[in-house]
């Protein structure tokens, strides 16, 4: 509770103020991404293979290695009973593309393990030393893809490799895909900044600009009573607080020769990165798997809204573990200091 100047109570349920990180904790700058092999998953459907052309663009881009892995279930007697079958028809599928991507001047080989896609593609990266998954998924152009369990959730849920999801439907041929503007979204922790080196990879082989964009966290209001003076002065804070924090990031990445500019706005991160990226029309949207807990950048939360409300392609970035907690600002001493 608060007494405000007018003599009102003013009751806070918890802290609920939050500003980035100091940029001083920052680690990106130092650090840089690479991209030498990238698998790509298929199972020799058209909606998969809608995965190749973006594969394929990067493999020109970057001369990365390119491994077009399969996986045959054989966890139930029927499945086993037809893994020959079925592996076969695989081999077969997967021979037949290496060679012609072969034909094409790409460096490319295949394999086909038994098991779950997600699980054999696990290993693999392990294996391999994989830089990156690719993979379609329906998305908005089709069904709820990661509500039902699909490939993308359960590879989030497993690798911490970067996973590049291609939206797609097995209907027409799949475009050419451009990278002119990327969209970068940041929540002002260092675990959201984990992308940022692969957005500097990308931006440099491609010359794409990149778009920072941020929510400022603040909650909704009406679960509170508080006076509408403290509440605009939370929100006013909150955006001047992010604005600096991304303000910070542009100016390091233009220094490098990026081009890059920030957009601060909206009020609920799913709904305001889906925005954003119709508005500027980027060619791609890049953002961690976890972030702050205010903002809930997690899987089954801002990630999944993206990934099912786009028709974009989505660079994810897993991050299984928190790597810190949160620090968040306490709403009295904002209070105390806003009336000083």
């Amino acid at each position: 509770k608060k007494i405000a100047e007018s003599g009102e109570v003013v009751v806070l349920d918890t802290d609920f103020t939050w500003k980035p990180e100091s940029i001083l904790n920052s680690t990106w700058r130092q650090e840089n991404a690479a991209i030498q092999k990238a698998a790509v998953l298929l199972d020799g459907s058209e909606c998969a293979a809608r995965a190749l052309p973006t594969a394929i663009a990067l493999h020109k881009s970057t001369g990365m290695e390119l491994l077009l892995l399969a996986s045959v279930k054989d966890h139930t007697p029927t499945l086993q009973a037809q893994y020959a079958e079925t592996y076969a028809v695989r081999d077969t599928y997967l021979r037949e593309l290496s060679a012609d991507l072969k034909a094409q001047g790409i460096q490319v080989v295949y394999a086909i393990h038994p098991g779950f896609i997600a699980d054999v593609t696990a290993a693999q990266i392990e294996a391999r030393e994989i830089d990156l998954a690719i993979t379609s998924t329906s998305g908005k152009s089709g069904s709820k893809h990661w509500d039902r369990g699909g490939v993308s959730r359960k590879l989030v849920q497993k690798i911490s490799t970067p996973i590049l999801l291609v939206q797609a439907d097995e209907y027409g041929e799949a475009p050419v895909p451009t990278l002119k503007r990327i969209l970068v979204a940041l929540d002002g922790s260092i675990v959201s900044e984990r992308s940022l080196p692969y957005a500097k990879l990308l931006a440099k082989t491609f010359g794409a600009e990149l778009i920072l964009t941020s929510v400022p966290a603040v909650p909704e209001m009406s679960k509170y009573r508080a006076p509408a003076k403290f509440v605009e002065m939370l929100q006013t804070k909150a955006d001047t607080n992010m604005k600096k924090f991304l303000k910070c990031v542009s100016d390091s990445l233009q220094e490098e020769g990026i081009r890059a500019r920030t957009i601060v706005t909206g009020s609920l991160p799913a709904r305001t990165i889906l925005s954003v990226s119709e508005q500027e029309d980027v060619d791609l949207i890049m953002l961690t798997s976890r972030g702050r807990g205010k903002l809930e950048m997690l899987v089954g939360s801002v990630a999944q809204r993206v990934v099912e409300g786009s028709d974009k392609p989505v660079f994810m970035l897993p991050v299984p573990e928190p790597l810190e907690e949160p620090k968040f600002n306490h709403v009295p001493e904002l209070l105390s200091n806003a009336a000083e």
